[in-house]
Formats: structure tokens, sequence, C-alpha cells
């Protein structure tokens, strides 16, 4: 019989209340709060039990944009209700990370309907070759917040759902220097202000349940972003941050890894389809 081994390393953060106490003002009901361990997996593992043993409170899962809205405004959560269902049997918790993005050559997380010309350049080539959405795009940002509104409706009310992850504040080099035909024109303000309001969307979205947004790029505007997570309650999480991060010597993106702290390194069993990389396993790193 062959044994499977999940090892993850967390870091358990003691958070500040700011976070708390502005999501419970915006709700009569109280925000849920589990903070602790959680296992991170992939959007192609199910849940299983070696996943949740001992102290994990429960599992933080990728769901792909694409997968939960293949069609535009068709939604289908059928995947994250299956999950869910399973963890509440074992008395676990979900978190939702909403993959929006994606990393590799000719991937792409979000839907194949913003290929669409009606969407006036819906998708960016990123610098690994990837295919996401333009955020900045007043009608690719429509849809996301249409997106987060249809999984508020369904989820918020749920009990064992813990929290929503949305991706990394990152954007590609490359549409940073350089305009691409048929995408509209990118600039450091247009982009935070756009995520600014997908996180405050996301947010009223999920009136009872922590919303944290994975920050870390572009630094020109990391502290307008953290300091609107601050003001508007909106956890901070984040990948690129491990102790031999360039950026610790940088001064704009320093106070950055002081807020979040250390994410260690997760190695886990080939069936996780992870390599080993810094991910978030405390998923409660709020400022």
């Amino acid at each position: 019989m062959r044994t499977l081994t999940f090892t993850v390393i967390c870091f358990i953060i003691i958070c500040q209340a700011s976070c708390v106490t502005a999501q419970k003002s915006s709700s009569a009901r109280p925000v849920k709060w589990h903070p602790g361990h959680y296992s991170l997996v992939s959007d192609e593992t199910e849940p299983r039990e070696q996943y949740i043993v001992g102290n994990f409170l429960g599992l933080q899962k990728k769901y792909p944009w694409k997968v939960l809205e293949p069609q535009l405004g068709k939604y289908d959560f059928s995947i994250i209700k299956k999950d869910l269902a399973y963890l509440q049997k074992h008395g676990k918790r979900l978190v939702l990370q909403l993959q929006t993005k994606d990393f590799g050559q000719d991937q792409m997380n979000a839907p194949e309907y913003l290929k669409d010309a009606s969407f006036n350049g819906g998708l960016y080539r990123t610098a690994t070759g990837s295919l996401n959405p333009v955020l900045w795009n007043p009608k690719v940002a429509a849809r996301i917040e249409a997106f987060y509104k249809a999984l508020g409706k369904e989820f918020d009310k749920e009990p064992f759902i813990e929290a929503v992850v949305i991706p990394e504040t990152a954007v590609s080099g490359d549409i940073q220097r350089k305009d691409q035909e048929g995408v509209e024109h990118f600039t450091n303000e247009k982009y935070a202000n756009a995520l600014k309001q997908q996180m405050k969307v996301l947010k009223e979205a999920f009136p009872t349940t922590v919303v944290i947004q994975f920050t870390n790029f572009p630094k020109e505007v990391l502290s307008d972003l953290t300091r609107f997570q601050k003001e508007n309650g909106i956890g901070m999480g984040g990948p690129d941050i491990n102790l031999y991060s360039r950026g610790l010597n940088d001064p704009k993106a320093v106070f950055y890894f002081l807020n979040t702290s250390t994410i260690l390194k997760m190695v886990s069993s080939p069936d996780t389809y992870f390599r080993e990389k810094s991910v978030s396993c405390a998923n409660f790193l709020l400022v």
C-alpha cells in the first residue's frame, strides 16, 4: 500500500483587530473567524483526509475563474459545493482561492469569452507567455465584479466557507513598459484603481467572510494598496516572500515583508501537483 505524505510548514500570524472590526461593521452578522493552519492544494486535487489531519482547520483550494464561469454569465459552482460538503462532513473549513491569472506559456485561467472582440482587448500576454485578464479594462472589470457577486450570493451564507483569496497584484513587466496591440494602455494609477474597486466589490459580496488580497507588486503602488486594504478590512497575503528575496533590500518593498511576515516552504506529495514553492498556508495575514 502506497503511503502519501503531505507536509506543510506554516507560520501562525497574530492578527491585528482592525481588519475584523472593519468587516464586522459592514454587516449585522459576525464575520467568520477561524485563523490557523490550512493546507494549500491545487484545483486538480480532491480533498482527502491526509490534507486535513490533526490541527489543520481545513483547505485552501485554487478554483480557476474559467471553471466557475464556463460561459458568459453561466456559473457552475458544483465543484465548490462538492468540496465544501466533504470538508463540512469532517468538521473542516474551505478557503476559496480564486484564480483569474495564470503563469505558463499559453495558459489561461480566465474564461474563453474574454477573447471575443467585444471586450476590446480583454486579455494581455504576460512575460511568462500566459494570457491574463486586463483588469483595467472596464468591460473585463464588470465581468469579474459580476463573478464575485454571484459567488457571494451563493457562498457568503455558508458557515464553513472561511475566506476568499484573490490573486497577487503583480502585473507583467512587459505590459508596464510597452503597449500591446488592441489592449488598453496600462498605467499604475488605472491598475491600482481597478484592484481597489475589485477588492471593494468582493468585500461587499462577502460581508461575513474574510477577504484576502495577495499583494506584492507593482511596488510603486504598494503603499496605496496596503493603505486601502487596512482602511477597508481587506486581509493581506502574499506570494514572493522568502528569506532570499531581493526585495528585502528595497526600501519600497521591505515594509511589505515586515507587515506580512515570512511565508515558509510547502513540500508535498506528487498528488498535490505542486513543486516546492513559497505559498500561503496560514491564510490570515491581516494588516
